[in-house]
């Protein structure tokens, strides 16, 4: 088993596949804003002892927060952290109503602190000062104003070990292994979160369950209010009838990665995986594929644990690569799993889907994760099924995945900082996303 070798919070570098990468649970257009907030305002909420009376949250004015605060809505996060809500509860769109009937006295604001992860929290709770990073995906982490680190775990699904160890933190060290890599993902994430495997196997099938049941559901209005007010109307629908390249199965992978987003965008519930992002690409694949899901997303979580112990799923740290990449690279390995392949197959798979996904950039138009992260999460679906073909036909991928993920990560954190999810590049600086940027402001 791996143990860690002692660090204040050691087992941050042991990724857990329900912590960190399929989930949290959630409503909201970005885990790394919406729910990592929500989870930050517990936090808060636990340190105060209830809901304060006070609180001010500053950013950065050239972090990542101080363009998309409002428009992914970590101010509604916090607020419905602060309030006691959970990252899934649908009172998070009325959060600045609630705060206000408490009689909580809050404020946001956006000054020159200086450089600093891009998206840092600093906050004044009832006089206490407190800095937060939201680290990708929805986790967090929490310091005091003499920068200790505070366990964060209790807002988190599976808790950490007094003794972190796992059994391996390669693709390297299991490439070889007889074991399919979804009963691997079992095998460490028992160890991880001190499951049985069954315990495991069935906490993802309640995902799937989850999912299929958001599926089922009536979205919301097309058009959401004030701040949340969206650029697309639901998209899915708009394939009925349509006859499209490719045939039936054409068909349903771009109906469930865009039903996915449309879900997400539409503030209904659903799993990041491994962000919100992302939301559309490994879901989206694993349910047109239409076999042993669960089965498929234990594989896919395994990769997401290989990429998080070595990068990030922080767009803000390495561009869309990070969020749609990692995607397409987990849905990869989840298609080699349904088509049978062994686990070096499925590794295979993966690493060929992430060299194709180098240099994705981060540009939401007018700071709403709609345009072009749809587009993208169809492209990164896409790219998973064809490099799981690859995979399965004996394509060789050349670079393992271990080193394709070190390679990823250096590219990604040398994108430039507006490339970044600022609304500082790309397509969010065209004439047409700043004028949709001022209709939705």
């Amino acid at each position: 088993m791996r143990s860690s070798p002692g660090r204040s919070n050691p087992s941050k570098q042991f990724p857990s596949i329900f912590n960190d990468v399929i989930g949290p649970v959630m409503i909201g257009p970005s885990s790394s804003h919406t729910a990592a907030s929500v989870r930050i305002g517990r936090l808060l909420r636990e340190r105060a002892g209830g809901t304060p009376r006070h609180v001010h949250f500053r950013f950065d004015r050239h972090s990542s927060i101080a363009a998309t605060y409002r428009a992914q809505a970590a101010d509604l996060g916090l607020l419905a952290g602060l309030l006691g809500y959970e990252t899934h509860s649908p009172e998070i769109v009325d959060a600045h109503a609630l705060a206000g009937a408490a009689g909580l006295d809050y404020g946001f604001e956006v000054a020159d602190i200086g450089p600093g992860h891009p998206n840092t929290y600093y906050a004044e709770i009832d006089g206490v000062q407190y800095r937060a990073l939201s680290t990708g995906g929805g986790m967090v982490e929490l310091y005091d104003c003499s920068g200790q680190a505070l366990p964060t775990d209790q807002v988190l699904p599976v808790r950490d070990q007094t003794i972190p160890s796992v059994p391996f933190t390669t693709a390297a060290e299991i490439a070889d292994s007889e074991l399919p890599l979804w009963e691997l993902a079992l095998q460490y994430e028992s160890a991880r979160g001190s499951m049985a495997p069954g315990q495991v196997l069935a906490k993802m099938q309640e995902i799937v369950s989850l999912l299929e049941r958001s599926l089922a559901t009536n979205l919301p209005p097309d058009a959401a209010e004030g701040h949340l007010q969206r650029i697309l109307p639901n998209q899915a629908g708009l394939l009925e009838g349509k006859t499209l390249l490719g045939g039936e199965f054409s068909r349903k992978v771009l109906y469930y990665v865009t039903r996915f987003m449309d879900i997400k965008t539409s503030m209904g519930v659903f799993a990041a995986a491994p962000t919100a992002g992302s939301a559309g690409c490994l879901p989206g694949v694993v349910f047109a594929l239409a076999q042993r899901r669960a089965e498929a997303f234990l594989a896919a979580g395994l990769v997401g644990v290989l990429i998080a112990h070595k990068s990030t799923f922080a767009a803000e740290v390495c561009g869309c690569q990070a969020e749609c990449g990692a995607g397409s690279g987990m849905a990869a390995a989840a298609a080699a799993q349904v088509l049978g392949c062994d686990t070096k197959t499925c590794l295979a798979a993966a690493s060929l889907a992430l060299q194709n996904t180098f240099g994705m950039v981060c540009d939401p138009v007018a700071n709403r994760v709609e345009v072009p992260c749809l587009g993208k999460n169809v492209m990164a679906a896409w790219n998973a099924i064809a490099a799981a073909n690859m995979a399965a036909s004996g394509f060789r991928e050349v670079i393992g995945l271990d080193e394709t993920i070190a390679a990823m990560d250096a590219v990604g954190r040398a994108i430039p900082r507006e490339l970044r999810c600022t609304g500082e590049g790309g397509l969010s600086t065209t004439p047409t996303a700043l004028a949709l940027l001022r209709r939705t402001s």
